[in-house]
């Protein structure tokens, strides 16, 4: 006896959606019989379905809408990298209906409104993008230091170092403000190790002033407030607050 297959089981062979299935059954060219509310398809069907519409693998020519059910060839839809064969589920001409429909029952999302809903949000998840950014940096570490040397020469990123620069200025103005080069230069002559991965510094491996209390966070600019650290936990700490064991 012949092997027979649902319509979910036939879109999943065929990679097309089950609608698109029922649609061919209903036009004839899919021979199936009807069984409860479901049909049936033989695989002698199927297999004569596959080899009459297209060779497994390589998309087809053609497509149905998700909107207007009518079989279109693939240049009627719009471009879609996430979706099956780069291709949108509905037709250029039931998309622009739905924008039109969208516009006029005042659902419609323009450049401003995704914008707001946007930055709404990433405030809502910051924190766990801040969390996906800092492993993909861990893991990319040669690519997003190239990414931000390349930002820096940029007019909008030379703008925005200059800008952090004169903000750090600022604060040290502000805050109590009485390290020395004196006390910076013992400093580095006591502590040979960093504060925080305690590496060795080296000439690879250059020790950086870090302030326990960021001065973001009104920390004092003072030899108690001070400790050497590498470059990579110096950059990774930022402005937060890590106390030393």
């Amino acid at each position: 006896m012949d092997a027979t297959y649902t319509t979910k089981e036939a879109a999943a062979i065929l990679e097309i959606g089950q609608h698109t299935v029922i649609h061919h059954i209903r036009r004839g060219n899919l021979p199936a019989t009807k069984h409860g509310r479901d049909w049936s398809i033989t695989k002698h069907d199927l297999d004569a379905f596959i080899q009459q519409r297209r060779t497994p693998g390589r998309p087809p020519t053609h497509k149905v809408c998700s909107r207007c059910h009518i079989e279109k060839p693939m240049d009627a839809y719009a471009s879609k990298s996430t979706e099956k064969w780069g291709k949108q589920n509905a037709c250029r001409a039931c998309q622009s209906l739905h924008y039109q429909e969208q516009r006029a029952n005042g659902t419609w999302r323009d450049a401003e409104h995704l914008r707001i809903y946007k930055r709404t949000y990433y405030a809502a998840h910051k924190e766990y993008y801040s969390k996906k950014h800092r492993e993909w940096i861990a893991k990319n570490r040669d690519t997003w230091n190239a990414w931000r040397r390349a930002w820096g020469r940029t007019p909008i990123g030379n703008a925005s170092n200059r800008q952090r620069l004169l903000s750090r200025r600022a604060r040290l103005k502000t805050t109590q403000n009485d390290l020395t080069r004196a006390q910076i230069q013992d400093l580095m002559q006591r502590q040979r190790h960093c504060a925080y991965c305690k590496k060795k510094f080296s000439a690879t491996l250059p020790a950086t002033i870090d302030h326990v209390i960021p001065l973001s966070k009104n920390g004092p600019h003072t030899l108690s407030n001070i400790v050497l650290s590498c470059q990579p936990c110096n950059s990774s700490k930022g402005n937060q607050l890590r106390y030393l064991l």
